[in-house]
């Protein structure tokens, strides 16, 4: 494996557990009713955010490449379609997403989390064909 796969992988994984983590803490904020975060049909969001990070990081076990995938692109568009809602409906009614300690809202933090872990995937998956050219 070249060493710019190995950096893009290594980048993508970190993002993505970073942003599992994140999604976990707000799910048990959310069950703690300490912060709860938005749901739609009685479904809090950052539950099906944390169902999707924890999806894409299976799809990154080499043990699952054949599912990679599979697995790999409707839970980054799920994760997406809410982090793009949720930034949406917090530029334009305002309070909506829970928010950072420094007031930060967190669609904010996982909308740009989405387009890093889009764009090293996608550099990780050119860079794996590339090496397979040579």
């Amino acid at each position: 494996m070249s060493p710019l796969r190995i950096a893009f992988r290594g980048s993508l994984g970190l993002l993505i557990v970073i942003g599992l983590w994140s999604s976990l803490q707000l799910s048990y904020l959310t069950v703690t009713v300490t912060a709860p975060c938005p749901s739609i049909l009685w479904v809090p969001l950052c539950y099906l955010a944390a169902i999707g990070y924890l999806s894409m990081f299976v799809s990154q076990i080499p043990s699952f490449e054949k599912l990679k995938t599979l697995l790999f692109y409707p839970a980054w568009t799920m994760v997406f379609l809410i982090a793009a809602s949720g930034s949406s409906v917090e530029l334009f009614a305002g309070d909506t997403c829970p928010r950072t300690g420094g007031g930060v809202p967190m669609c904010y933090i996982s909308l740009a989390f989405c387009a890093a872990i889009f764009m090293l995937h996608q550099l990780e998956r050119r860079s794996s064909k590339l090496a397979g050219m040579t």
